[in-house]
């Protein structure tokens, strides 16, 4: 694959990777918080796989906080 062109991820995919559902992954994009689907076809979406990675990478990391 082009290293310049992402590959599209559809739903399971985008799923598998992130661990949210696909309602959640709905939501947050309707709310500006995860990447937009782009259009594949006249019936199917998908997300770029560079923009989901990106998005996790983003994430803040869990972890305790120290106790003073």
């Amino acid at each position: 694959m082009d290293a310049t062109r992402p590959e599209i991820w559809r739903y399971p995919q985008v799923k598998k990777a992130t661990g949210l559902s696909r309602t959640t992954i709905w939501r947050q994009c309707r709310k500006g918080r995860f990447p937009q689907a782009v259009k594949i076809s006249s019936q199917l979406v998908g997300c770029r796989s560079s923009e989901v990675m990106a998005w996790l990478d983003a994430l803040p990391r869990a972890g305790r906080t120290p106790m003073n």
